[in-house]
Protein backbone atom coordinates (compact mmCIF):
# COMPACT_ATOMS: atom_id res chain seq x y z
CA UNK A 1 0.00 0.00 0.00
CA UNK A 2 1.44 3.37 -0.98
CA UNK A 3 1.81 6.21 1.48
CA UNK A 4 -0.95 8.77 1.25
CA UNK A 5 0.18 12.34 0.59
CA UNK A 6 -2.49 14.71 1.88
CA UNK A 7 -0.83 17.83 0.42
CA UNK A 8 -0.76 16.33 -3.06
CA UNK A 9 -4.35 15.17 -2.66
CA UNK A 10 -5.48 18.64 -1.56
CA UNK A 11 -3.73 20.22 -4.54
CA UNK A 12 -5.54 17.84 -6.88
CA UNK A 13 -8.88 18.52 -5.18
CA UNK A 14 -8.36 22.27 -5.46
CA UNK A 15 -7.42 21.96 -9.14
CA UNK A 16 -10.52 19.86 -9.74
CA UNK A 17 -12.71 22.55 -8.16
CA UNK A 18 -11.10 25.22 -10.34
CA UNK A 19 -11.51 23.11 -13.48
CA UNK A 20 -15.29 23.25 -13.06
CA UNK A 21 -16.96 21.79 -16.13
CA UNK A 22 -13.74 21.69 -18.15
CA UNK A 23 -13.48 17.98 -18.99
CA UNK A 24 -9.79 18.37 -19.78
CA UNK A 25 -9.13 19.30 -16.16
CA UNK A 26 -6.18 21.57 -16.85
CA UNK A 27 -6.57 23.92 -13.88
CA UNK A 28 -3.55 24.67 -11.72
CA UNK A 29 -3.46 24.62 -7.96
CA UNK A 30 -0.28 25.19 -6.03
CA UNK A 31 -1.42 27.32 -3.12
CA UNK A 32 -2.99 25.51 -0.20
CA UNK A 33 -5.07 27.85 1.91
CA UNK A 34 -4.95 26.79 5.60
CA UNK A 35 -8.69 27.34 6.11
CA UNK A 36 -9.45 24.99 3.18
CA UNK A 37 -7.08 22.35 4.56
CA UNK A 38 -8.67 22.57 8.01
CA UNK A 39 -12.20 22.47 6.55
CA UNK A 40 -11.29 19.40 4.50
CA UNK A 41 -9.79 17.57 7.49
CA UNK A 42 -12.82 18.46 9.65
CA UNK A 43 -15.03 17.08 6.88
CA UNK A 44 -13.17 13.78 7.04
CA UNK A 45 -13.40 13.73 10.85
CA UNK A 46 -17.16 14.34 10.60
CA UNK A 47 -17.56 11.46 8.14
CA UNK A 48 -15.49 9.17 10.35
CA UNK A 49 -17.61 10.12 13.36
CA UNK A 50 -20.83 9.31 11.48
CA UNK A 51 -19.49 6.00 10.17
CA UNK A 52 -18.13 4.97 13.57
CA UNK A 53 -21.48 5.76 15.21
CA UNK A 54 -23.30 3.58 12.68
CA UNK A 55 -20.77 0.78 13.17
CA UNK A 56 -21.27 0.95 16.94
CA UNK A 57 -25.04 0.58 16.42
CA UNK A 58 -24.51 -2.48 14.21
CA UNK A 59 -22.19 -4.03 16.77
CA UNK A 60 -24.71 -3.28 19.53
CA UNK A 61 -27.37 -5.18 17.58
CA UNK A 62 -24.96 -8.09 17.08
CA UNK A 63 -24.23 -8.21 20.82
CA UNK A 64 -27.97 -8.17 21.62
CA UNK A 65 -28.63 -10.95 19.10
CA UNK A 66 -25.72 -12.97 20.50
CA UNK A 67 -27.18 -12.62 23.99
CA UNK A 68 -30.53 -13.86 22.69
CA UNK A 69 -28.92 -16.87 21.00
CA UNK A 70 -26.95 -17.78 24.12
CA UNK A 71 -30.15 -17.66 26.16
CA UNK A 72 -31.84 -19.93 23.61
CA UNK A 73 -28.98 -22.42 23.80
CA UNK A 74 -29.59 -22.78 27.54
CA UNK A 75 -33.34 -23.36 27.18
CA UNK A 76 -34.33 -27.05 27.47
CA UNK A 77 -37.24 -26.57 25.00
CA UNK A 78 -35.21 -24.77 22.34
CA UNK A 79 -35.30 -25.99 18.75
CA UNK A 80 -31.84 -24.57 18.23
CA UNK A 81 -28.64 -26.49 17.83
CA UNK A 82 -26.90 -25.75 21.12
CA UNK A 83 -23.48 -27.35 21.11
CA UNK A 84 -20.24 -25.97 22.47
CA UNK A 85 -19.03 -24.94 19.00
CA UNK A 86 -22.17 -22.88 18.43
CA UNK A 87 -21.84 -21.16 21.80
CA UNK A 88 -18.16 -20.39 21.22
CA UNK A 89 -18.91 -18.94 17.78
CA UNK A 90 -21.60 -16.67 19.24
CA UNK A 91 -19.36 -15.58 22.12
CA UNK A 92 -16.51 -14.81 19.67
CA UNK A 93 -18.91 -12.74 17.54
CA UNK A 94 -20.04 -10.79 20.62
CA UNK A 95 -16.45 -10.31 21.83
CA UNK A 96 -15.30 -9.06 18.44
CA UNK A 97 -18.27 -6.70 18.31
CA UNK A 98 -17.30 -5.32 21.72
CA UNK A 99 -13.71 -4.82 20.50
CA UNK A 100 -15.02 -3.00 17.43
CA UNK A 101 -17.16 -0.73 19.60
CA UNK A 102 -14.12 0.06 21.74
CA UNK A 103 -12.09 1.00 18.65
CA UNK A 104 -14.96 3.20 17.45
CA UNK A 105 -14.90 5.05 20.77
CA UNK A 106 -11.41 6.26 19.85
CA UNK A 107 -12.86 7.61 16.59
CA UNK A 108 -15.72 9.56 18.18
CA UNK A 109 -13.49 10.83 20.97
CA UNK A 110 -14.46 14.37 21.92
CA UNK A 111 -10.89 15.44 22.68
CA UNK A 112 -9.32 17.90 20.29
CA UNK A 113 -5.63 17.98 21.32
CA UNK A 114 -4.58 19.98 18.28
CA UNK A 115 -6.53 23.14 19.20
CA UNK A 116 -4.41 25.97 20.47
CA UNK A 117 -1.24 24.92 18.64
CA UNK A 118 -1.32 27.96 16.37
CA UNK A 119 1.67 30.20 17.06
CA UNK A 120 1.22 33.96 17.29
CA UNK A 121 4.28 36.01 16.44
CA UNK A 122 3.50 39.73 16.32
CA UNK A 123 0.91 40.23 13.57
CA UNK A 124 1.58 36.78 12.06
CA UNK A 125 -0.17 33.56 13.03
CA UNK A 126 1.41 30.24 12.00
CA UNK A 127 -1.04 27.36 11.63
CA UNK A 128 1.41 24.67 10.54
CA UNK A 129 1.63 22.97 13.98
CA UNK A 130 -2.15 22.99 14.39
CA UNK A 131 -2.72 21.59 10.90
CA UNK A 132 -0.03 18.94 11.46
CA UNK A 133 -1.60 17.87 14.78
CA UNK A 134 -5.06 17.88 13.18
CA UNK A 135 -3.76 15.72 10.34
CA UNK A 136 -2.23 13.24 12.82
CA UNK A 137 -5.54 13.05 14.67
CA UNK A 138 -7.36 12.40 11.39
CA UNK A 139 -4.90 9.63 10.44
CA UNK A 140 -5.13 8.01 13.88
CA UNK A 141 -8.93 8.05 13.79
CA UNK A 142 -8.95 6.63 10.25
CA UNK A 143 -6.76 3.76 11.42
CA UNK A 144 -9.03 3.10 14.40
CA UNK A 145 -12.12 3.13 12.17
CA UNK A 146 -10.60 0.82 9.56
CA UNK A 147 -9.52 -1.60 12.29
CA UNK A 148 -12.98 -1.49 13.88
CA UNK A 149 -14.58 -2.13 10.48
CA UNK A 150 -12.46 -5.23 9.82
CA UNK A 151 -13.07 -6.59 13.33
CA UNK A 152 -16.79 -5.97 12.85
CA UNK A 153 -16.72 -7.72 9.49
CA UNK A 154 -15.22 -10.84 11.09
CA UNK A 155 -17.77 -10.65 13.94
CA UNK A 156 -20.61 -10.34 11.45
CA UNK A 157 -19.25 -13.29 9.49
CA UNK A 158 -19.14 -15.45 12.63
CA UNK A 159 -22.63 -14.40 13.62
CA UNK A 160 -24.16 -14.93 10.17
CA UNK A 161 -22.45 -18.31 9.81
CA UNK A 162 -24.00 -19.37 13.12
CA UNK A 163 -27.37 -17.92 12.05
CA UNK A 164 -27.17 -19.91 8.81
CA UNK A 165 -26.35 -23.10 10.73
CA UNK A 166 -29.26 -22.53 13.12
CA UNK A 167 -31.65 -21.80 10.25
CA UNK A 168 -30.53 -24.93 8.41
CA UNK A 169 -30.92 -27.01 11.60
CA UNK A 170 -34.43 -25.70 12.29
CA UNK A 171 -35.66 -26.01 8.69
CA UNK A 172 -34.26 -29.54 8.30
CA UNK A 173 -35.79 -30.47 11.67
CA UNK A 174 -39.17 -29.11 10.62
CA UNK A 175 -39.09 -31.05 7.35
CA UNK A 176 -37.75 -34.17 8.97
CA UNK A 177 -34.61 -34.24 6.84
Amino acid sequence: MTEWNKDEYLQKRKALERAGNDCKGTAESKDLIPSEVVAWIYGILTMLDTKASALMRLNGVLIAAATFLLAQFASPHSLMLGGRVQAVLVVVAALLSAISITLCLFVVNVGWPFLGKAEISGATVKFSEEICALSKTMNRRQLCYRSAWWVSLVASGCFFFELFMQTYHIICGAWGV
